[in-house]
């Protein structure tokens, strides 16, 4: 059962991301901003995270579910996303986007009632500590016990633990392009493919045997490579759309059956 956001805002403290985060003036981390998606970009669009809201934005079954105040198949989405069509992004992101992308509150050391045993995650260990020996020896068989635990969770420590979850490494410039494509196709769905890369920017090779008249003359050639080009763009685009709204983005697909 998902975890609804307002119940992620009683974590306390920093959240911390596997991917990074949007931000609104000078980052404290030392962690690297990815490549800016566009020239110009501001720095709370060069995230993932920004674009999982925008590609959830172009999806209309969302759209719809939003407008109906989360009636519809995507009900549970909506429990946790909320209506992405209101407002700008940074609100969102504040009262929503950051709980449900963040990691969990990092676990602490604590002392446990023998009755709480119930409590324990599988992230836990519930160990027994003799009172009666020296800190020396308790450290000692602390760490026999503890050592070859830790070794094994290793890897997990590796694994994002967020609610939802980055699908693959992003590479933002392209999410940027693939969504700025489909727009334009959807703003004007009349427009040919080549017209639209001509619209987005898109550059393709052109071979050497093109020549600088030969592309001004707009040739069949050139505009078959564009065609091409704008096609899997838009593939890869209503890809992300349509998984985005089970929750999983960047994904060209999916079991829509988990």
């Amino acid at each position: 059962m998902a975890i609804k956001p307002k119940e992620f805002a009683k974590a306390e403290g920093k959240l911390f991301f596997f991917s990074a985060p949007p931000l609104k003036g000078v980052r404290e981390s030392k962690r690297k901003l990815p490549n800016p998606p566009f020239k110009g970009s501001k720095p709370w669009q060069r995230s993932v995270f920004y674009y999982w809201w925008e590609y959830l934005r172009r999806h209309e079954g969302y759209r719809e579910c939003c407008s109906k105040k989360g009636i519809g198949p995507y009900r549970e989405l909506y429990r946790d996303f909320g209506n992405v069509h209101e407002g700008e992004f940074w609100d969102w992101w504040k009262a929503r986007g950051q709980y449900l992308f963040s990691e969990p509150p990092a676990l602490q050391v604590q002392k446990r009632d023998a009755g709480s045993i119930d409590l324990i995650t599988s992230n836990e260990v519930l160990i027994s500590v003799p009172l009666t020996q020296s800190m020396a020896v308790t450290i000692r068989q602390f760490r026999k016990v503890m050592v070859p635990l830790l070794k094994r969770q290793r890897a997990d420590r590796k694994k994002s633990r967020a609610l939802y979850q980055v699908a693959a490494k992003p590479i933002l410039p392209a999410l940027h392009t693939h969504l700025r494509i489909w727009d334009i196709h959807i703003a004007h769905p009349d427009w040919t493919y080549h017209k639209i890369a001509d619209a987005a920017g898109i550059i393709v090779a052109t071979g050497s045997r093109k020549t600088a008249k030969d592309l001004e003359a707009n040739d069949p050639w050139t505009n078959h490579r564009k065609t091409l080009a704008v096609s899997r763009h838009l593939r890869i685009a209503k890809a992300y759309i349509e998984n985005v709204a089970f929750g999983s983005f960047p994904a060209l697909s999916i079991n829509r059956n988990r």
